[in-house]
């Protein structure tokens, strides 16, 4: 069975080529319908996708629609609602049908920078294809039509299984994200929104093809696997008067009513990873402290508390990226280092690992070299935005990136203190009102 063919039936895909720029992952919010004006315009009228879920009119294919009428109607829309993603994609769709591409890629991108599920689908679709004689990009793109199924895009709903079936990101390392069980939803999902004979037909045989190929061996062996589910605390182990569930993204907050008397945790009940990589996306507020602490170990004597190393997340973006043990030795790594660590002069006697702390930093560290300024480190960092956040935990070495911007890298040669394996949690810091949030949670084990 040829499953491009056959998912090239229902895709009806517009001509929406011109992709001269990408935005990265952490630049796309998710969708709020709510945010924006759902009123019928002659932009939706004219230039509207007959499939497109968020649409407010019939819509338009390509062979009727006018397309000078269209450009000039969703000029004027968007004179009155500029930021509406909504009307900024039916506009590119008009200059894209026109082979006007320059012009269509700014509105491109907007409607994409706000997650509209129908651009997501089709940008996502021309990166892995390569259409137009572009270069093909299909990680990007696989994670641009992942997130059109989240939305519930139907193309999106059985493109990307068929993507993950086909083979089309086996070379891909960090994105798209693949769950098999994330997968099987999706089919489960398109089959519900199946309008006719073809597409359910569609469905039912990638349903077919994926129970007979994933054999309970799954895709998923040498890619990062989401640990959080966007729904619910599944899984986490915490104190729920200061963590929870909000619009897919998990929520720290310390409220004036709800003020902290020590650190609290999230703590995954997945396993005590070893050697693994760790990506997730957060944004904290200007007053938030905040971390994710690997290869730690719980606390009898403080409910919810974790004893390890942290990749270090602070509001005025202080810390963030250092490499810091909580409750243990305290600063390994400071923004913009590499170093090596080593074990205090009498590891035996009582007392001698607190005193080799000093001014909040361990003393038996070595700064082989620098990674950059501080400073100019930190403006790679967002205030009050989404920003990527990227472990690498193997062995003895630990690599904490930024935006894909390396920030701190340790070298643990202390062998009386290390930990080489442990717990995985998310910190709310003891301090004044804050909030983090925390999504797209992903692991990969070594």
């Amino acid at each position: 069975m040829n499953f491009r063919i056959i998912t090239l039936i229902f895709i009806g895909l517009s001509s929406f080529y011109g992709l001269s720029q990408s935005l990265s992952f952490s630049e796309i919010k998710a969708y709020e319908r709510a945010n924006y004006n759902r009123e019928v315009t002659l932009c939706d009228k004219l230039a509207g996708h007959p499939s497109d879920p968020e649409g407010v009119s019939d819509g338009v294919t390509q062979e009727a629609m006018d397309k000078p009428a269209a450009i000039s109607a969703c000029l004027k829309a968007l004179k009155k609602d500029s930021e509406n993603p909504r009307l900024n994609y039916q506009l590119a769709r008009a200059y894209g049908y026109s082979g006007r591409h320059v012009e269509s890629d700014p509105y491109r991108l907007k409607a994409l920078r706000a997650g509209y599920p129908q651009s997501l689908f089709v940008i996502g679709y021309i990166r892995i294809e390569g259409w137009d004689g572009r270069e093909a990009d299909p990680c990007y793109g696989g994670e641009l039509v992942r997130r059109s199924a989240e939305a519930g895009r139907f193309a999106g709903l059985v493109g990307f299984p068929h993507y993950v079936m086909t083979g089309t990101f086996k070379d891909c390392t960090s994105y798209p994200k693949i769950d098999n069980n994330e997968i099987s939803y999706f089919l489960d999902e398109a089959e519900k929104k199946a309008e006719d004979y073809y597409q359910q037909i569609l469905v039912k045989t990638l349903k077919t093809y994926f129970d007979k190929k994933s054999d309970n061996t799954g895709y998923t062996s040498d890619v990062f696997k989401q640990i959080f589910d966007g729904k619910s605390l599944e899984g986490w182990h915490g104190d729920t008067n200061y963590w929870r569930v909000e619009n897919g993204t998990l929520v720290g907050e310390v409220t004036p009513t709800t003020p902290l008397k020590s650190n609290t945790f999230l703590i995954w009940q997945g396993g005590e990873p070893a050697d693994f990589e760790l990506k997730l996306e957060f944004r904290i507020s200007e007053a938030g402290n905040s971390g994710i602490n690997y290869r730690s170990e719980t606390l009898d004597s403080i409910p919810y508390a974790l004893r390890g190393y942290q990749a270090d997340i602070d509001g005025k973006i202080r810390y963030t990226g250092q490499n810091y043990e909580e409750r243990k030795r305290t600063t390994l790594a400071y923004r913009g280092e590499k170093v090596i660590i080593s074990s205090q002069g009498d590891p035996d006697e009582v007392g001698s690992l607190r005193a080799n702390v000093k001014n909040n930093c361990w003393q038996s560290r070595e700064v082989v070299s620098q990674l950059g300024e501080s400073d100019s480190l930190k403006t790679k960092i967002k205030f009050e935005d989404w920003n990527e956040l990227y472990l690498i935990v193997e062995g003895n070495r630990m690599r904490h990136f930024v935006n894909g911007i390396l920030m701190s890298d340790v070298q643990d040669d202390d062998s009386v203190n290390r930990k080489m394996s442990g717990k995985l949690g998310m910190q709310v810091h003891v301090g004044p009102p804050m909030k983090v949030e925390y999504r797209n949670i992903r692991l990969k084990n070594l």
